[in-house]
């Protein structure tokens, strides 16, 4: 028996070599903008509290009480608003891009806004699917954490003998997750149909083909381990080759500032240096190093589809240009 999962590795490898080399910088950046966002973004949400407590003040202690009024909560609920609608706007570009994402590598022209206009009601459905599956999640964390504190901790034994169903079920969002943006995407490109209709085409394949598909899994994490790995290592060379120039430049420039403006100005400078440094390293990280990755990853996710679901192969003209054999029916 053939494993597709096995036999996509190389012509993965040869359509990626064929999308990205020749190098050319104006592509490779397209493709770091689309990357930096369906790769996944960490968001900083800072949070101040301010604990007053009963105890009699000292001199050196004591904090005034805060009236906020009702113009500090309007502020306050304004800037959640704002904050949440740009959460939201950033996961729905990382949505959209997944689609755009799979157009590009499966026509090989990279371009977003030729793609991204015919994506945005697939972009939405994906979108909204991700927050489904983000309530679920949050909602038994939450769930999980009030009966351990409702139970004095009586729950988390209970959660300690769990533990197979729980990682059963976390197995289970990680694959859903995972075929979601593998097979699922490509689907609903290949059907033109919303993110259900997607669902149902692949589980009817995943009954007919569900060893195929476990293969995939768990090739799949392994090559997830090995790009984790070559994306930490790769960013960890941009970081000291930058290091080293960004260095030699900055550090006399603050020792001067210091010596001759003063602390506050240094201090200024010296952070300003090292935002822009993490930024830097942020942006030719993504296009030098998860560029290649993901492109592979995706890549090899689409031959594994075309090959084990002939129906949905998008890659025609892409195995035309690497002269790779057809999938077999």
């Amino acid at each position: 028996m053939t494993w597709h999962a096995l036999e996509a590795l190389e012509p993965a490898a040869s359509a990626t070599r064929q999308l990205l080399v020749p190098i050319r910088i104006r592509s490779w950046v397209v493709l770091g903008i689309v990357v930096f966002f369906i790769s996944g973004l960490t968001g900083f949400n800072p949070s101040t509290s301010i604990n007053l407590g009963d105890g009699a003040p000292t001199p050196m202690l004591s904090v005034p009480a805060v009236d906020i009024g009702v113009i500090g909560v309007i502020a306050i609920l304004a800037i959640a608003v704002v904050g949440l609608g740009i959460a939201l706007l950033f996961a729905y570009l990382g949505a959209l891009l997944e689609f755009v994402f799979v157009d590009i590598v499966r026509t090989m022209d990279i371009r977003i806004r030729a793609f991204a206009g015919n994506r945005l009601r697939a972009g939405l459905s994906l979108l909204l699917f991700r927050i489904a599956i983000g309530v679920i999640v949050v909602g038994m964390v939450v769930g999980t954490i009030l009966l351990t504190v409702l139970t004095a901790g009586i729950f988390l034994i209970f959660l300690i003998l769990a533990f197979p169903v729980l990682f059963i079920i976390a197995a289970v969002l990680w694959l859903v997750g995972r075929f979601t943006i593998d097979f699922v995407v490509p689907i609903m490109i290949a059907e033109e149909v919303g993110i259900l209709r997607g669902w149902e085409r692949l589980l009817e394949e995943l009954r007919t083909e569900w060893k195929q598909f476990a293969v995939y899994a768990i090739v799949r994490i392994v090559i997830g381990f090995v790009a984790a790995i070559v994306v930490w290592m790769g960013f960890a060379i941009v970081a000291i080759a930058l290091a080293i120039p960004t260095g030699v430049v900055a550090i006399p420039v603050v020792f001067v500032l210091l010596t001759t403006v003063g602390e506050a100005a240094a201090i200024a400078i010296g952070v300003a240096v090292l935002l822009l440094f993490g930024l830097a390293v942020l942006v030719v990280g993504t296009v030098a190093v998860q560029v290649p990755v993901q492109t592979y990853v995706r890549y090899y996710a689409l031959f594994v589809l075309a090959s084990t679901c002939p129906t949905y192969d998008l890659l025609e003209d892409v195995r035309d240009s690497i002269s790779a054999p057809p999938p077999s029916e």
